[in-house]
């Protein structure tokens, strides 16, 4: 019965297209969905992790996070969560980008396509817990991100990379280690 659901309480589950899927995935602290499908209900509201794949998008019906849930978004693949019905509930979930290469300046990354006409509800928070509202920025390992959720056609979330702040600090390194072994002088 696809309607009864499947909890993800440890463990990742891999899913692609054309396997039996259940209407709901339920996930929890511990448990990480990976896909790339088309599911029912995503509910993320007793935590866990929603990964987007390397190779396709990852299509729902709806999708209601919470603020101990995670999504990470493969930015190097460029795969997104596309949302086809006007359920989407952020309720601060944590948006953890996952790129291995630092971008262009400019560059943009929709990471949501709402495909319905509905606004988005709530917001994403950024790794450290911050709220992230409209226009604001977050700085993950390869590059800072400015958010906007009526990006593409209007009300879809897109992440474009921004100069690093500037401190108004030189640093000048002295050839010194610091005590780190791994660096040598000349």
């Amino acid at each position: 019965d696809s309607s009864a659901g499947m909890t993800i309480t440890a463990g990742t589950v891999q899913v692609y297209d054309g396997i039996f899927l259940p209407n709901v995935f339920m996930l929890q602290a511990g448990g990480t969905l990976v896909g790339e499908a088309s599911f029912g209900t995503i509910n993320a509201a007793a935590g866990g992790t929603l990964m987007t794949d390397e190779a396709a998008d990852t299509t729902c019906d709806s999708f209601t996070g919470g603020a101990t849930a995670v999504f990470r978004p493969n930015l190097d693949a460029g795969t997104l969560l596309k949302m086809t019905t006007s359920a989407i509930n952020l309720a601060n979930t944590k948006l953890d980008p996952v790129r291995s290469t630092v971008p262009a300046v400019g560059s943009q990354f929709m990471i949501l396509q709402n495909t319905s006409a509905a606004a988005i509800t709530s917001h994403f928070t950024s790794p450290t817990g911050t709220v992230l509202n409209e226009g604001a920025t977050f700085t993950t390992p390869f590059a800072v991100y400015k958010i906007s959720y009526v990006g593409g056609t209007g009300n879809d979330v897109v992440l474009t990379t921004q100069l690093p702040t500037v401190t108004g600090v030189t640093r000048i390194w002295d050839g010194g280690g610091g005590g780190d072994t791994a660096w040598m002088t000349a």
